[in-house]
C-alpha cells in the first residue's frame, strides 16, 4: 500500500510496516528547457547541445535487427500472455500481474489518460518487451516496462527517447522502487531521482529491500 499523509500512522499502528520508498526518476530530453528553468539562460543552448549529443551516444539501439512500433493502446492478446509467462518464470523475481486480461481492464477502460504502447520485437517478429506510457503537460510517464532482458529495456527506452524528441517533450518519467533491476541499466543512461518520494508499506515479510522484486507506480490504483 502507498498511504497518504493522514493514513500512514494508522496503517503502521495496524502492523503494516515501512518497506522502502517509491521514487521518481527522470530522463531529461529537452535539456535547454531544464537549464532555462534553473535560471541558466546564457549557457542553456551550449550545454544543452552538448548533453543532447551525449545522450545520443548513450542511447544506442540494442539490436539493429530489432523492430519497434508505437500505437494507441487498443487491446492486449495472448502474445502478451506468452511474454508474461517468460517474465514471471525468471527465478527469484517477484512482480505483479501483467496478464492480457488484467492490462485490458486496467488501461483499456481507463477514462483518465490516453495510454500508448511501445512494442519491441526481434527480427523474426517475436515480442520481447513492451512499455505502456502516457503524455501529460509535455511529460512522458512510463507506467509499465516489461522485457525478458535488460538490453531490450535499453532499446525500448532509446525508441521512447526518439519519440519524446520528435514530439517536443521535456522528459521521460518513471516511478519505481530503488531495487528494481532495470534501474541498473537506466542509471547509466541518464535517469536520476528527482524527489517526491512516496512511502511504500507492506504487510508481512513477502518481500524485503534486498530481495529482487519489481514494483512501479503502475502497481498502484490509477
Amino acid at each position: 500500500v502507498v498511504p497518504n499523509e493522514h493514513s500512514s500512522k494508522l496503517l503502521v499502528k495496524a502492523g503494516i510496516d515501512h518497506l522502502c520508498l517509491l521514487k521518481n526518476y527522470m530522463l531529461p530530453v529537452d535539456f535547454e528547457y531544464f537549464f532555462r528553468k534553473l535560471g541558466f539562460k546564457l549557457a542553456a543552448k551550449f550545454f544543452a547541445r552538448f548533453l543532447q549529443r551525449l545522450g545520443d551516444i548513450f542511447f544506442f539501439h540494442a539490436s539493429r535487427n530489432a523492430r519497434c512500433t508505437i500505437n494507441e493502446l487498443e487491446h492486449f492478446n495472448e502474445e502478451i500472455d506468452n511474454l508474461w509467462q517468460s517474465v514471471k518464470d525468471v527465478p527469484d523475481i517477484l512482480t505483479g500481474s501483467k496478464s492480457s486480461t488484467f492490462l485490458n481492464w486496467k488501461y483499456g477502460k481507463n477514462p483518465d489518460s490516453g495510454f500508448q504502447v511501445l512494442q519491441y520485437r526481434t527480427s523474426t517478429g517475436v515480442l520481447v518487451g513492451y512499455m505502456i506510457f502516457s503524455v501529460t503537460d509535455s511529460k512522458l510517464h512510463i507506467f509499465e516496462l516489461v522485457s525478458i532482458k535488460n538490453k531490450y529495456s535499453v532499446g525500448m527506452t532509446s525508441e521512447l527517447r526518439k519519440f519524446a524528441k520528435a514530439n517536443q517533450l521535456v522528459g521521460i518519467y518513471f516511478c519505481t522502487t530503488p531495487n528494481n533491476p532495470v534501474l541498473k541499466v537506466l542509471w547509466w543512461r541518464g535517469f536520476f531521482p528527482i524527489g517526491g518520494d512516496l512511502q511504500l508499506l507492506c504487510k508481512g515479510e513477502i518481500v524485503t529491500e534486498n530481495h529482487p522484486w519489481v514494483f512501479s507506480g503502475s502497481d498502484r490504483n490509477l
